[in-house]
């Protein structure tokens, strides 16, 4: 005769199991809930941390005189790293010097539409702009001498220009370049740019070597 104990025993361990596993997953999960919750309120914290600490310097930055306002900027110049059609590649130096601020992007996709000017600018070397400038103090001179006589001269001397600028194309601007891309809105922070301008940047020629100079006379040699 078959025991009716045994079917009992393993009916209820095997209610038991059940239940010892949706008790143990229920743990599970409570426990898995906490950590997330404990996660993100830990972020929560950082983050409101990190915000107080950046008020708390920004105040005293501004009680010292420094202002942490972001100026607007509509222009930039860095190194061409790709050129694709008319879109350009550019790598440009950390614009936001504000260390309370998160940074700007240091890489910047200029796109250039047709009819942009794009130019060269060679700058001057150093014998051109001193010639400039002492021509510009001459004009300076003469236009100031003729105001005190009492005269009205057709035009204000303006001050020389640090290089001279000529027409040419996106073709002319390779990876490794300088250029400078301007715009008609502010672009301190902007990662996409349309260019209302693009100037490709010349150095400036090399100096011409110093003529060889002769050595002193000496009284040997005016002996000779």
């Amino acid at each position: 005769m078959p025991d009716p104990v045994i079917p009992a025993v393993r009916k209820w361990s095997g209610r038991n199991t059940l239940l010892a596993v949706a008790f143990a997953m229920l743990i599970i999960g409570y426990i898995a809930g906490a950590y997330l919750d404990g996660a993100k309120s830990y972020q929560r914290g950082l983050n409101d941390g990190v915000t107080s600490a950046r008020q708390a310097l920004a105040d005293k930055f501004e009680k010292a005189g420094f202002s942490a306002q972001e100026a607007p900027i509509q222009e930039i110049s860095g190194t061409v790293i790709s050129m694709s059609g008319n879109v350009i590649e550019v790598e440009v130096p950390q614009y936001v010097t504000n260390p309370l601020a998160d940074p700007a992007p240091t890489v910047r996709r200029v796109t250039v539409p047709e009819g942009v000017a794009v130019t060269a600018r060679r700058q001057f070397s150093a014998q051109e702009m001193q010639e400039a400038f002492a021509k510009h103090r001459r004009e300076q001179i003469d236009f100031d001498l003729a105001v005190s006589n009492g005269a009205s001269p057709a035009s204000i001397p303006v001050p020389p220009k640090l290089y001279e600028e000529r027409t040419t194309t996106l073709a002319d601007i390779t990876p490794g370049m300088t250029v400078i891309v301007m715009a008609n809105e502010n672009i301190l922070r902007a990662e996409s740019i349309t260019a209302t301008g693009v100037a490709l940047i010349e150095a400036a020629p090399a100096p011409d070597a110093p003529s060889p100079v002769a050595p002193p006379a000496t009284i040997e040699g005016a002996r000779q």
